[in-house]
């Protein structure tokens, strides 16, 4: 267990999410372990966040506006004003559950110390219905290395403790991605030391149409590439930019067509069924099953292992 004196500083990006925001808040001043703060940075959203929270009151909370630049300098700006020993980042339109920080401070104290702890999480609906789970159950030695590749996403950002001196000695987020940042982010920590994780769900992330992965799936999946050909590229010791990306690449493959084609309506099943449109759930299912069987089979059964019936939401393996 980390020292008794140990803080934690609660990091909540928020774009748009002013109906979501006030639940993101209580849940992480809620707490069984205190948070040291809680810093909501407001990334020049139109419905006024500051005002939807300004029935919490709690001089841990602080919220800051700035103009829009992006999720990932959103974060990096909270963890910049944060003054605690870890990092925990909450997206404004998930939650935690009570006990979750301190079941993840304990993983700190093992042998050899993490860099970062995640936790699973339930996918919950705009109505709150749990409809699936997101992340790993364990984090074996060749899942690591899945990781550090940036093949495996192996809990949501929403779920991560850092160790503060982790995140600035990795340079935080890379605010030149706008997609898959949170996938470059991990990797990189995970070439610092070790990721543990808490194989049950201690938060809920929402799933819903709103939602920036929801409507920029297929952009999210090119950046998912583009992160790992980077690292690769890196680890030979070269450098790879977007514009070179793309140039060589410009209309990307058959074969990346039906993938993304396929992850996006079984994502897009997922918002669905989280919004109890059935129907309409089941013809995207069926079609991602029509065009990516072993996928799709893959995810039913990661998600009825973990209690479900009908998946949903992100791959956790982007």
């Amino acid at each position: 267990m980390p020292n008794a004196s140990a803080t934690v500083s609660v990091v909540i990006p928020c774009y748009n999410s002013s109906r979501f925001v006030p639940v993101a808040v209580a849940s992480a001043l809620a707490q069984s372990v205190a948070v040291h703060e809680v810093i909501v940075v407001d990334d020049g959203s139109t419905d006024d966040p500051a005002a939807a929270l300004v029935a919490i009151d709690d001089p841990r909370l602080r919220v800051v506006r700035i103009e829009n630049r992006g999720v990932a300098h959103a974060r990096n700006l909270g963890a910049q004003l944060a003054s605690g020993e870890y990092l925990a980042f909450l997206d404004a339109d998930d939650a935690w559950y009570p006990t979750k920080l301190e079941r993840q401070l304990a993983r700190f104290g093992e042998e050899p110390q993490p860099v970062a702890v995640g936790a699973q999480m339930h996918h919950v609906g705009s109505r709150g219905a749990a409809v699936g789970i997101t992340g790993e159950r364990d984090l074996g030695d060749d899942r690591q290395q899945l990781v550090r590749a940036a093949r495996l996403m192996p809990f949501a950002i929403s779920s991560s403790v850092v160790s503060r001196a982790a995140f600035h000695e990795v340079g935080g987020f890379d605010e030149s991605l706008h997609q898959a940042e949170d996938l470059d982010f991990v990797a990189r920590l995970a070439t610092r030391g070790p990721l543990r994780i808490v194989g049950e769900p201690l938060g809920t992330y929402r799933v819903h149409a709103d939602s920036a992965s929801a409507r920029h799936y297929r952009l999210q999946r090119q950046g998912t590439r583009f992160v790992r050909e980077r690292l690769s590229v890196r680890e030979a010791g070269g450098e790879l930019t977007w514009q070179g990306f793309v140039a060589a690449r410009p209309r990307g493959s058959a074969r990346e067509w039906v993938d993304d084609t396929a992850r996006s309506l079984y994502r897009s099943a997922g918002v669905l069924a989280a919004e109890r449109r059935y129907l309409a759930a089941g013809w995207r299912l069926g079609a991602s099953a029509l065009l990516q069987p072993p996928y799709v089979i893959r995810r039913l059964r990661q998600q009825r292992a973990a209690g479900f019936a009908r998946g949903g939401g992100r791959d956790g393996a982007h």
